[in-house]
């Protein structure tokens, strides 16, 4: 396992030598660097020299797609209604990204990007939710969209969301084939980082990491109000590298996400509040039990 990631972290700096993209951008820290969250935090793609292609909401109907560390002319974007007349959007990234307008069919949109240089053919992915109502998404994520590829094996339901703690799959396809043996690195905002490998079928298991913090509740404010009440997330990318016929391919999928559903919150209140409703209930039940037998 230690001789596969070093071969990871040796491909790795070849790739960010070979790109104009990428060799612009700061070491990674998976490659010994400090990371401080810090400077980061409020820096969109800065915890990363990994190509990211990032969204963002632009009203209801409409969201734009910004490359990070890659030097992409285009956009193409497949819509969950997949026998529809914009089943497959080309859009050109412009200066302040590539906006996308979609019809009345909501739900997961899947965008990606691609860079050639210097033997790599590089390309980034991600997914963009829309909140009206959309066909699944199983048969957009079937088609192949480039030729090497990380699809998620499924999404999260609607208003679900990847969190810490979760293991979710992944596929790893090359030229529409599950990609059997491939390392995959996954690496978050928060600065962690983890190598997966993928199965017989081609499907990796990522587990996300409980890598949020909260802080201590200021007074006078009731316990894990502050992280409920901003729905925190957290930005991860996963990273595949495979080789054929003399071109080199790296391939990258990002989205976000959240703390587990209990992280944040103090348990031992919600256990105290529940003995409590439990004791204040007990003079209701008898009260409700003489009541009857006076009835008979």
């Amino acid at each position: 396992m230690k001789a596969r990631v070093l071969i990871a972290a040796t491909s790795i700096a070849v790739v960010l030598s070979a790109s104009p993209a990428l060799s612009q951008q700061k070491p990674d820290a998976g490659q010994g660097g400090q990371h401080d969250h810090s400077h980061d935090m409020g820096k969109p793609g800065a915890w990363t020299n990994f190509p990211l292609l990032l969204s963002r909401g632009s009203g209801r109907m409409a969201a734009v797609f910004s490359g990070l560390n890659i030097n992409a002319g285009e956009v193409t974007v497949y819509s969950p209604n997949v026998a529809g007349d914009n089943a497959v959007q080309t859009l050109p990234a412009q200066e302040k990204g590539a906006k996308l307008k979609i019809g009345k069919n909501g739900g997961y949109y899947f965008a990606t990007a691609s860079e050639s240089s210097g033997g790599w053919l590089v390309s980034a992915s991600t997914v963009h939710y829309f909140s009206n109502p959309a066909p699944p998404p199983r048969e957009m994520l079937g088609k192949q969209k480039s030729d090497l590829e990380i699809i998620p094996e499924p999404l999260p339901r609607e208003h679900a969301r990847y969190r810490e703690g979760e293991n979710w799959p992944f596929l790893v396809r090359f030229k529409g084939k599950p990609l059997p043996d491939t390392l995959i690195t996954f690496v978050s905002e928060h600065g962690s980082k983890a190598h997966f490998t993928t199965d017989a079928e081609g499907i990796v298991n990522v587990s996300f990491p409980a890598d949020f913090t909260f802080p201590e509740p200021s007074k006078g404010d009731k316990a894990g109000q502050h992280a409920g009440h901003h729905r925190p997330k957290a930005g991860f990318v996963l990273v595949a590298m495979h080789a054929d016929e003399g071109t080199r391919y790296l391939s990258s999928f990002n989205y976000s996400y959240a703390p587990g559903a209990y992280r944040g919150k103090n348990l031992w209140a919600g256990v105290g509040f529940g003995v409590l409703g439990m004791v204040l209930a007990v003079p209701l039940l008898r009260r409700r039990k003489n009541n009857g037998s006076k009835g008979k």
